[in-house]
């Protein structure tokens, strides 16, 4: 039963006696008196100690520190059906409680193993507090009597006069009559509750210490206090009231009828129906959003021999009635139970589906009386023509299976109570052109979880149901408008997935609306990887987010408030793709609260390639307008828009600017000896020199004739004069044929001028074609630079051309 190690670990009573017991662990050296046997020198002195705990009643056991039985009584051989003889001198004792091998409490007293009971003993175990060193514990055993025992059983540590630990002793009681007797109280409570909780009414229980003891689920939803934050507790008060007062179920745990009127001055009354009961009508503005109107009665609670225990209180918002009910003072014979009080009709029927309770909500709402229907297997006659189930009788029977065929596409689980279910149904013999009712069953359990019932409660809710269909008739005319319109469109729900998609959008897309509805797969169809919608943004209010997802796409609706709309080219759409402009809008209910949002889509490719042809178209005009169509180069109107310009900036930024005056040599002579159409090519030729020689900030013009003009931004006088420099030379290196066997070279003469801060336009050019007419005069062909003075000067002579 223990490893070596724990064998090695155990202190024997004596050296001695260890020594005597050497030759056999299972050779016992024994003395018999009355059936019990004692080893030698173990026990000494202690015979007349053995005969008293053999005539004891209760079963014990006594084991020495080597875990072998020395005493066993009577008691425990008739419990346990194992004899003194079969167990003596063993380690055996565990098989009269359990079916393998494990300890007993005495053996872990035995070895000091304290640290052990939790572990074998969790939950069950405590210390006494009439012995030292001893413990009690309260556990089934299955094997014993013929259908188990509930023992009680306390071990102690067994010590000589040194302390030193000789044995431990373990007594076992019967305690299965009282076991039973508290679980059968357990299944009565356990209805009792079953009951309170499948009501739909707010019901709270408090103590005789002020203290919850229970608090309904139809009261958790009523005052918004979770039952597990106020059992235990005397808070019940928060629920109703602002500041810390006694309700009408604390004045009767109290038994201080006096200070009723004190608190509830003409608004209570004592019930006639139930004993020590009240009855009181008041306004709580702590419940709801601007208060309710609770009818709540009280009755203290007695046990079967009349003493006080507690105290229950009933709740019933009747808000809505307050002013009928102050005309028509309820009747106190509504009082006679609690489910009675009830103002929902309800009923409650046994598991013989006998009627055992009928109120008076349902009297009224079937025009059939209690006493005809109770005790009777007739509650279907209030709603139906002929016999068949209520939904409480499918209950009863644990037939959930017949559900579907007797409230088929009517029912779905209740999300308030376990277990429960509720359906709506249409019931044509109520009334006088028949009313809607939304009804709820529940199975009542007991204990164990078996079905002793059910309840069932009863909601007219024609009115409800009218406004409904008209909701219903409305969104399905909407639908048709939305069916029937030409463009694209489609709403997504809170949750981003599809509500509606519409024949312009199966079109559009290829996706048809069953495919679609309900999935998320709106972003997948526009964009290669998952991308937000605009409608997704507007459905989370993320309006921020709009930017960085469609920049530079997107503005605001000019017609619609709260919406936005963007325009995008997608190319996977259609054989050479599609430009689509998208509009989303939030959609919100009456009470202004977001549920959704809806976007459009249209198919503007057509538009958007003639809006593209149309800039294109503008471009090229705008070009034409501003170029010299010969060269190339802007012409005469642009040089002047942009010298401007460039003047400005210099004035403002205090940057260098410069400019050159570009004629050709000798042209006229030569256009008149070769023709205009030779003369032309030259101009061609001198335009792609310039634009091959100049920077991306530079730029080129055509002034008028043979004379051109290059500005040069950003540029000082030196480095404008490098760049005329390179003009000149590879256009000198150009060659032309006027005529065939006929080569000739052209030059060019160039003035270059930079210009000073607050110079007048008209001064800058003429600088500029002086210093052009002073490179003429000095021999053609070269470049010349105009100081600030007015005077000029030029880097090098150049040969001019000869042709």
């Amino acid at each position: 039963m223990f490893n070596k190690h724990e064998e090695r670990g155990r202190t024997g009573v004596s050296e001695s006696v260890q020594r005597k017991q050497k030759p056999s662990a299972k050779t016992v050296s024994t003395e018999h008196v009355d059936g019990v046997v004692s080893p030698s020198s173990f026990w000494k002195g202690e015979q007349h100690l053995n005969i008293i705990l053999e005539g004891s009643p209760t079963p014990r056991f006594v084991i020495d520190n080597n875990h072998r039985v020395v005493h066993w009584n009577k008691a425990l051989e008739k419990m346990s059906g194992i004899t003194f003889s079969e167990v003596v001198g063993t380690n055996q004792h565990w098989r009269a409680f359990y079916n393998k091998e494990r300890p007993c409490m005495a053996d872990l007293l035995v070895d000091g193993r304290i640290d052990e009971i939790t572990r074998w003993y969790a939950g069950k175990f405590r210390t006494t507090d009439l012995i030292p060193d001893a413990y009690e514990a309260t556990d089934f055993f299955p094997a014993l009597g013929d259908g188990g025992k509930w023992l009680r059983f306390t071990a102690a540590t067994l010590r000589d006069t040194d302390g030193s630990i000789l044995g431990a002793i373990e007594t076992l009681e019967d305690v299965t009559d009282r076991i039973l007797a508290e679980n059968a109280l357990k299944v009565s409570e356990q209805r009792l509750k079953t009951v309170l909780e499948g009501l739909p009414i707010p019901t709270f229980v408090i103590s005789l210490d002020h203290k919850v003891i229970y608090w309904n689920k139809a009261l958790e939803e009523m005052s918004g206090i979770a039952s597990n934050e106020v059992i235990g507790t005397n808070h019940h008060w928060r629920a109703f009231y602002h500041h810390e007062r006694p309700c009408m179920a604390d004045l009767l745990v109290d038994n201080i009828f006096d200070e009723i009127p004190r608190w509830y001055v003409g608004k209570y009354e004592q019930s006639q129906l139930i004993n020590e009961a009240f009855e009181a009508t008041d306004f709580f503005p702590a419940l709801g959003i601007s208060g309710k109107w609770l009818r709540f009665t009280a009755a203290a609670l007695r046990d079967s021999n009349g003493i006080l225990f507690g105290a229950i209180e009933t709740l019933e918002d009747i808000s809505d009635r307050k002013h009928a009910e102050d005309a028509v003072k309820e009747s106190e014979q509504r009082l006679r139970t609690i489910f009675e009080s009830l103002p929902i009709p309800s009923f409650i029927i046994g598991k013989d589906h006998k009627v055992t309770h009928w109120n008076k909500a349902l009297e009224e709402l079937s025009a059939i009386r209690a006493e005809d229907a109770i005790s009777t297997r007739k509650h279907w006659e209030a709603f139906y023509n002929q016999e068949r189930p209520c939904m409480a009788d499918l209950l009863v029977d644990e037939l959930l299976d017949e559900i579907p065929p007797w409230y088929a596409e009517k029912y779905r689980k209740s999300e308030l109570i376990d277990n429960a279910y509720e359906a709506t149904d249409f019931f044509p013999a109520l009334g006088s052109k028949g009313k809607w009712l939304r009804f709820t069953a529940a199975a009542i359990h007991d204990l164990k979880g078996g079905i002793f019932g059910a309840i069932e409660t009863l909601e007219d809710i024609t009115e409800q149901k009218q406004i409904h269909e008209a909701l219903r008739e409305s969104e399905q005319r909407l639908t048709s408008i939305l069916e029937g319109s030409p463009i694209p469109t489609m709403i997504i729900g809170k949750d981003h997935r599809i509500l509606y998609w519409n024949r312009a959008m199966e079109k559009l897309t290829g996706i048809v609306a069953e495919s679609a509805i309900g999935t998320r797969i709106h972003w997948d169809i526009f964009h290669d990887k998952e991308k937000p919608c605009m409608a997704d943004l507007l459905v989370d209010e993320l309006l921020d987010e709009i930017p960085p997802w469609y920049t530079e796409k997107y503005s605001r609706s000019g017609l619609i408030e709260g919406a936005y709309e963007s325009t995008e080219f997608y190319s996977d759409l259609g054989k050479e793709g599609k430009w689509l402009r998208f509009t989303a809008a939030a959609l919100r209910d009456s009470r202004k609260t977001l549920f959704g949002a809806i976007e459009t889509i249209e198919d503007i490719t057509a538009l958007k390639l003639v809006e593209v042809a149309l800039k294109e178209k503008e471009r090229k005009y705008l070009e034409l307008s501003i170029t010299d169509g010969l060269t190339g180069l802007g012409n005469l109107r642009n040089f002047y828009t942009h010298i401007k310009g460039e003047i400005e900036r210099s004035n403002r930024y205090r940057h260098s600017l410069s400019i050159l005056i570009l004629d050709i040599d000798d042209f006229k002579d030569f256009n008149d000896t070769y023709g205009h159409l030779e003369g032309d090519k030259v101009l061609m030729r001198i335009g792609q020199v310039i634009r091959r020689c100049l920077r991306k900030t530079d730029s080129g013009y055509r002034y008028g004739g043979e004379e051109f003009t290059v500005i040069l931004p950003e540029t000082k006088g030196e480095a404008a004069t490098a760049l005329a420099e390179r003009i000149r030379r590879e256009f000198e290196h150009e060659l032309f044929s006027p005529r065939p066997g006929r080569t000739v070279r052209k030059t060019v003469s160039i003035g270059v001028a930079q210009y000073v801060p607050g110079e007048d336009l008209s001064i800058f050019l003429k600088r500029a074609d002086e210093s052009m007419y002073k490179a003429k005069k000095s021999g053609k062909n070269r470049v010349s630079i105009a100081a600030d003075d007015g005077t000029y000067s030029h880097p090098a002579d150049y040969t001019h051309d000869k042709g």
